[in-house]
């Protein structure tokens, strides 16, 4: 815009496939998952003089877990074929931090931001008794979610803040401290022998 005032607007896309097989044995599997996402970012940046920099953000990003899907390998494994759905949700977020040089050769980032996340139907969840094994035996009831509907949100605020001081041109010492939000992870079955 001018230059005090600047913009970056971002869309990124991805597509994550997870394979893993166990080739022979009476347990020889394919196991497959995978995540889609397309992701919408925008920034805007004030900087009101040459020691002050405002930066006010968002972003939303749509994700759309692949099934899971286990196979048997060979023939004479007695792995069942099963199928799990996955999800699909939002998962947003709004920003603002301001970046200060407080002396020659110190500064202090501080900034806030609220993350949401949104799983939505269409989808059935199955509701168990409490304290029990997930298993038929143990279903009460199942609750049935139309395309779009909202299931679960999950949200929360991350601070964060930061201090540098800058020893010489060539090093500095940072201190920060951080709060994030996670809803999705990876979690991997390996074993070490």
């Amino acid at each position: 815009w001018n230059d005090r005032w600047s913009s970056t607007t971002t869309a990124v896309g991805g597509d994550y496939v997870s394979q893993q097989f166990d080739p022979d044995g009476t347990d020889a599997f394919e196991l497959s998952n995978g995540l889609r996402y397309v992701k919408f970012k925008q920034h805007n940046f004030y900087r009101p003089n040459e020691k002050h920099a405002i930066s006010l953000g968002a972003d939303i990003t749509f994700n759309d877990m692949r099934p899971e899907q286990l196979r048997p390998r060979l023939s004479e494994s007695g792995i069942r074929s099963l199928e799990i759905n996955k999800e699909l949700a939002y998962e947003w977020g709004i920003d603002a931090s301001d970046e200060w040089n407080i002396r020659p050769h110190w500064a202090i980032d501080v900034g806030l931001r609220y993350s949401g996340y949104q799983n939505i139907g269409p989808d059935v969840v199955y509701n168990y008794q409490d304290n029990a094994p997930r298993i038929v035996e143990n279903l009460q009831d199942s609750t049935v979610y139309a395309s779009g509907e909202s299931i679960v949100y999950y949200g929360g605020f991350e601070p964060r803040v930061s201090l540098k001081w800058q020893v010489n041109e060539l090093s500095a010492v940072k201190w920060s401290y951080t709060r994030l939000q996670h809803f999705i992870h990876l979690i991997s079955n390996t074993a070490v022998a």
